[in-house]
């Protein structure tokens, strides 16, 4: 049986009644070429399936590279890591994410596969056979635009003039969110420092990984990129130049699209809360920050859009930004997941490159975000949630934005339903058709039912928290 097989360790996996195995060994490139055979077809499931019959896996989907193939079927030579975890199978739990078969390692991504009546999240395997073949498939968007877990690790570039903790911590912030959530890419991270000189170095060595990476970008493009303020860097210099100047620790990052050039990019001004010595007199951080995170969800959620139009164009960013949602969801969902992401790496008893520890405060910090939402709330009156922007009442949409996803958590009592069900529906039903089959609502049902919440008192609100009697966040 594989929901047994998939709990133990490889040493005590006996394949021999459970998987048919191929006479010899193939080639790693006929791995490739079985693949690039595969048929393309609409599945009328989300997620794999394995038969214990026969031994047989059905792939729904699989991305190898931008080619996505569908209604694959194989036998599985050797279960490599996983499962994470396993849940009884609910229908429409799981959206279409699609399988990722890594062409480096020749393995196959598996985020989520029925067996019977379970589903197995998270699980790696090496594929004996390939039993379907047929010549058709499909070119959809770039590695790592489709929703798929991607099997690279992020890239970090820091500034050369910035201490060496920044990036230690930078890397430890990042990891732990991309451990929690899932690893999604091709990701690069850019961190500036306030050094002029040590941003024309990190500038030079943006230019070569851009040429490096091969994709819509000429030699021409950084020599005006060098004359506009070392674009898109530079920008980040000056936030720490003006923080320095202004004697108070201002800091900023994005997710900041490059779908045009394939890959994901988050820049990041200098992380003071992460240097050891503060350049400032009167401020110090302690080497925790939930930015890292939140703007790892911003990458996690627009990874399920495509960065190609319909006549197979890159764009910048994502072709369709809309299908990601209104403000209040994009920040508001970061915001809240960020929250819970430190949090969680506080109580696993993380210490900062500082030294030190800290206690969790996750409930205190939705206090805070509250108090800031309902500021801008009563400088906007009238106005519901969906009705923040950027422009109007920003500080709502991260404040209230966030609290917005907890009572939507709440209301269907599953905290995975924007990973593993409303976001890999984005591309292909929209943002309203997705959130109404993730929560049971329309977006303007959802609106008035909040209103109704936010009126409540605080005493009350805070129920919908997952925390205990003690006000401590509880899984």
């Amino acid at each position: 049986m594989i929901a047994s097989v998939l709990k133990l360790p490889l040493s005590m996996l006996c394949f021999r009644t459970i998987f048919t195995r191929l006479n010899s060994v193939r080639a790693a490139a006929n791995v490739k070429t079985w693949f690039l055979t595969m048929a393309i077809a609409t599945p009328v499931y989300a997620i794999d399936l394995y038969d214990e019959t026969t031994g047989q896996l059905t792939i729904a989907q699989v991305m190898v590279g931008d080619t996505k193939y569908s209604d694959v079927i194989v036998t599985i030579a050797e279960v490599v890591s996983g499962p994470s975890g396993d849940y009884p199978y609910v229908e429409d739990q799981f959206g279409p994410r699609p399988d990722t078969f890594d062409l480096k390692k020749q393995q196959l991504i598996i985020p989520a596969v029925k067996v019977g009546s379970t589903v197995f999240t998270d699980v790696v395997v090496q594929i004996a056979e390939v039993l379907s073949l047929s010549p058709l498939s499909k070119v959809v968007a770039d590695a790592g635009f489709n929703g798929e877990i991607y099997p690279n690790d992020f890239k970090l570039f820091v500034a050369d003039d910035l201490p060496d903790e920044v990036a230690q911590a930078y890397r430890e912030h990042l990891q732990f969110a991309a451990d929690l959530w899932g690893n999604f890419g091709p990701l690069e991270v850019w961190i500036m420092g306030s050094d002029s000189d040590a941003l024309a170095r990190q500038h030079e060595q943006w230019c070569q990984q851009r040429l490096s990476w091969g994709i819509g970008f000429k030699s021409t493009d950084c020599e005006q990129q060098r004359s506009n303020n070392y674009w898109p860097l530079g920008d980040y210099l000056d936030i720490a130049t003006q923080a320095l100047e202004s004697g108070r620790p201002m800091q900023n990052a994005c997710r900041c699209g490059m779908g045009q050039y394939g890959f994901h990019l988050m820049m990041a001004s200098a992380p003071w809360g992460f240097f050891k010595d503060s350049p400032f007199a009167d401020w110090r951080g302690d080497g925790f920050d939930t930015t890292p995170a939140h703007e790892y969800w911003h990458i996690l959620h627009f990874s399920h859009l495509s960065n190609k139009d319909e006549a197979g164009n890159r764009r910048g960013g994502n072709a369709d930004p809309t299908l990601g949602g209104p403000g209040w969801f994009i920040e508001g969902s970061a915001v809240y997941m960020a929250n819970i992401a430190l949090t969680k790496q506080i109580l696993s008893g993380y210490v900062s490159v500082h030294g030190e520890l800290r206690s969790e405060c996750f409930e205190c910090e939705m206090k805070a975000q509250m108090t800031r939402g309902l500021e801008a709330r009563s400088q906007n009156p009238g106005l519901k949630l969906g009705d923040f922007s950027y422009e109007v009442g920003r500080d709502a949409i991260y404040g209230l934005g966030a609290w917005g996803i907890a009572w939507l958590y709440n209301h269907v009592d599953n905290d995975r339903v924007l990973i593993d069900s409303m976001f890999p529906n984005l591309q292909i039903k929209g943002w309203d058709a997705s959130f109404q089959d993730s929560f049971g609502l329309t977006p303007n049902q959802f609106y008035d039912e909040f209103e109704k919440f936010l009126d409540l008192p605080y005493s009350e609100q805070v129920k919908i928290l997952p925390i205990d009697a003690d006000g401590k966040y509880t899984e």
